[in-house]
């Protein structure tokens, strides 16, 4: 099962929330890109678990930017069975911090969330959950090396 949504904008006239991309709407409420979006994950999941006729999530998959979202989302969801593979997505926000130049979108950024925790953090919080990172990239979205993913993750 793959969880995805779309977003779409209206046409036409005025501006209304529905009339925002849900990075624009997520600063206009006064909250992160991956918290609007880690909401946006409970809601399918909580949707999906009340549907008798669906077979139980057993994980959530996701690419690229949604990585740091699905990773907020699984690790505040009551459901602990379910499992998260995350493919080429950032492998922490320390690495972007640190890196010269970067590419990876602001719509991952949290300020302030370093004085917190990292994403290897959180991953290392959703065990004994299956997970699977495949492919982790760095702050220019290159593939990182198997000895650096391992010291990233070596916590998890």
């Amino acid at each position: 099962m793959m969880l995805c949504w779309i977003v779409r904008r209206p046409s036409g006239g005025g501006l209304s929330a529905s009339s925002y991309a849900p990075e624009d709407l997520a600063h206009e409420i006064g909250r992160s890109v991956p918290g609007f979006h880690a909401g946006e994950i409970h809601r399918v999941l909580r949707f999906l678990h009340s549907r008798p006729d669906i077979s139980k999530v057993k994980a959530v998959v996701t690419t690229d930017h949604l990585g740091p979202a699905a990773l907020h989302a699984l690790v505040t969801f009551p459901d602990r069975s379910i499992g998260l593979a995350v493919v080429a997505s950032v492998s922490s926000y320390a690495s972007i911090v640190q890196a010269e130049d970067y590419a990876t979108p602001s719509s991952i950024d949290i300020t302030g969330v370093l004085g917190y925790y990292d994403l290897p953090d959180l991953s290392a919080s959703l065990a004994p959950r299956p997970q699977l990172i495949l492919c982790p990239v760095d702050p220019m979205l290159q593939p990182l090396t198997q000895s650096v993913a391992i010291t990233e993750y070596a916590m998890a």
